[in-house]
């Protein structure tokens, strides 16, 4: 028997297909195309002998683990072992991962195999199918420490979906929409309506039919929003339809126009006018039309779109920031948490305003004033400390959560604290998320941040930690952690946590890229984006997460590792010819131009027409995608000056494309920008 992954060329494709229809009464709903995006993932892995499947896993990777969607052997083949096969392949595959996860009604025989396999049952919940079934949610832990871990939100997401996909799942008419209903899918989202639906039905002429669709709506959360958000959605949206002639296509629109302004960013529609104008729609309001198996296929970047859209923020004036001046209704009630009263809450923010030496006090508002946010930063010790942090329910919450956090930390370093505490004891979902994901761990006293630069041993960074002054229990864990034999996952794990710093004599893989000015400015470059007319605040500008296009001729870029930008001598910016920022790389994708554009756009920078650019024009060649985060601007590193280090380890290159370097190469560039000796 072999494992082999099974992607969308693959011979067995079809029979992971037929497989799956022969038991779809216990795997549940999923729609054909849904297959094809996770074989084009890597996540199909099959099982086969003498070219015959015997089995298959398909998988997800999402917030840090590995999660199985399917699992299943031929029923001639049960008792060969064929599930532990696979499983064992996805440990070995996922191993940079914290564990697997699956779901299992408690009702199946299956449920029998599980502990044998390694799993445990961590949790049971009410499935919420047709069948209302119980569930069983098992976990592989791979043993690895909890400080890594990311803490994501259970939170589901808002999900609309359109008059006809409502009626697809109620009527139970269309499988692929029905997929919607699977129980593994319910963590992830909650599928709503809007009042729009209502419009749709009353048109229906039969009494008893009307009355009946009524009450399936019922089904349903119904969003609602404010007359004034939905103007503002309606400009944007309805510019893009100007050719709606029947009641039914304007209702269509509606929805869509009723979606973004309850701050959604995903619709489900099966409907070909409102897809094929997806692209549009999703560069003027941030709002992703897609078809049910596609949410199904794609529902983790859709995720990430609804936590960091940097394209609605950045390079425009759309956001600003000042001093919170008056605190009006308007303020407090943008602001105001559940189980406050407006009078706490001014109470508590005159208290800040009282004391302008000790509390930056920071107001941020979109073009028309809105509110967007408020936080509050006490300078007064050695790590700043958040009070107040607050960040209205906004399609841009996660967005500006991460913008706003990361423009502190900058801050910080620039001011050579020690770091940076939030303490805000009302902190929701998404700003927990996004403390998670920018590398702040989890204390007795809130999220915090410690922002260590240059570079050190791991030894050097445990002694650090240990003297930092925080007395948290995370803290020692972190240091005992990093006094352990560490992988090159665990260095790169290590420099996010304690960024910008750098972690010595590092088995990660680094790199050379060179970038064109235009993209640099956009992508990490402050000092080059001032020569333009880019009009963004810098500190909201300031990019927590991105991506960049190459040519996929030169694959030598991998993750875990780190980047070196070279600013290359193109175009007439200063600033060029020099190596300018380092980042840490997340992720190298090489794919098709349509399918990366449509992966990673929620990052903003780059246009289509770039994209295309880049495939040299064809939708049929391979480009390769660079997402990355964690970015530090540096002393610029002029081209002689890093040549001269390179020549020294042996490396000649023009620089034409990526390049690999070695760690120690690295290093001494490193150095040179911080003005710092290298580690020896």
């Amino acid at each position: 028997m072999e494992i082999v992954r099974v992607d969308p060329s693959s011979p067995y494709l079809a029979e992971v297909k037929k497989l799956w229809r022969v038991n779809s009464d216990t795997l549940g709903m999923m729609p054909d195309g849904a297959f094809d995006e996770h074989a084009g993932l890597g996540h199909v892995l099959g099982v086969v002998e003498t070219d015959q499947l015997l089995g298959y896993l398909l998988f997800r990777s999402a917030k840090g683990k590995a999660k199985i969607t399917h699992l299943c052997a031929a029923a001639a083949a049960r008792g060969r072992g064929i599930a532990r096969l696979l499983v064992n392949e996805l440990v070995k595959i996922t191993s940079h991962l914290s564990g697997i996860e699956l779901k299992c009604r408690r009702d199946f025989d299956v449920s029998n195999l599980w502990p044998k396999l390694g799993f445990f049952p961590a949790r049971e919940c009410v499935g919420r199918a047709v069948s209302g079934s119980k569930l069983t949610v098992w976990w592989m832990d791979y043993g690895k420490p909890s400080l890594f871990s990311h803490k994501a939100s259970t939170t589901a997401i808002d999900v609309v979906i359109d008059t006809n996909v409502l009626i697809d799942i109620v009527d139970r008419r269309n499988d692929e929409s029905l997929g919607l209903r699977a129980d593994w899918l319910q963590d992830e989202i909650r599928l709503c309506v809007t009042e729009e639906v209502l419009v749709d039905f009353h048109r229906q002429a039969d009494e008893a039919l009307r009355l009946k669709r009524f009450s399936d709506s019922n089904e349903f959360p119904r969003l609602a929003a404010h007359p004034t958000e939905y103007q503002r959605a309606e400009n944007l949206i309805k510019p893009l339809f100007p050719n709606t002639k029947s009641a039914r296509d304007e209702s269509d629109v509606r929805q869509l126009i009723h979606a973004v302004a309850a701050d959604v960013t995903v619709f489900v529609s099966r409907d070909g006018p409102l897809l094929d104008r997806a692209e549009e729609v999703y560069t003027a309001c941030g709002l992703s039309i897609v078809r049910p198996a596609e949410l199904i296929a794609r529902i983790d970047e859709l995720v990430r779109e609804e936590e960091y859209q940097r394209a609605l923020v950045a390079g425009t004036r759309q956001i600003s920031r000042q001093r919170v001046g008056t605190t009006n209704d308007d303020v407090l009630d943008a602001i105001r948490c559940p189980n406050e009263t407006k009078r706490e809450l001014e109470t508590l923010l005159h208290s800040f305003q009282a004391d302008p030496h000790r509390f930056d006090c920071e107001q941020v508002t979109d073009q028309g004033d809105k509110t967007l946010a408020v936080y509050v930063v006490d300078t007064r010790e050695s790590f700043d400390r958040l009070p107040m942090f607050r960040v209205c329910s906004h399609r841009l919450a996660g967005t500006l959560s991460r913008t706003i956090l990361t423009g502190l930390i900058q801050n910080v370093i620039r001011r050579g604290k020690a770091g940076i505490v939030v303490t805000e004891p009302k902190l929701n979902d998404v700003q927990s998320s996004a403390c998670s994901d920018l590398g702040f761990l989890a204390g007795e006293e809130g999220w915090f941040k410690l922002a260590f630069t240059g570079i050190h041993s791991p030894n050097e960074l445990a002694n650090r930690v240990e003297q930092c002054g925080l007395s948290e229990p995370t803290v020692g864990q972190l240091a005992s952690s990093l006094r352990l034999a560490l992988t090159p996952q665990d260095e790169s794990e290590i420099e996010h946590v304690l960024w910008p710093v750098k972690v010595g004599g590092s088995q990660q893989s680094n790199f050379i890229v060179p970038i064109r000015p235009e993209f640099a400015q956009d992508l990490f470059d402050e000092h080059l984006a001032r020569q333009t007319l880019w009009g963004a605040n810098i500190d909201l500008a300031l990019n927590p997460e991105s991506a960049y296009y190459r040519s996929a001729r030169s694959q030598i870029v991998k993750a875990p590792g780190r980047i070196l930008w070279y600013v290359s001598d193109k175009g007439n910016l200063e600033g060029r010819k020099a190596i300018r920022a380092c980042s840490r790389i997340a992720e190298v994708v090489v794919d098709k131009p349509k399918t990366l554009f449509r992966r990673f756009k929620r990052l903003g920078v780059y246009e289509w027409s770039d994209v295309f650019e880049t495939a040299k024009h064809s939708l049929d060649t391979d480009i390769m995608a660079i997402r990355f985060h964690d970015t530090e601007l540096i002393h610029p590193v002029p081209w002689d000056t890093f040549q001269e280090v390179l020549r020294r380890n042996g490396i000649n290159t023009n620089l034409e494309s990526p390049i690999s370097i070695t760690s120690q190469a690295f290093e001494e560039i490193y150095a040179l920008a911080l003005n710092s000796p290298a580690l020896r």
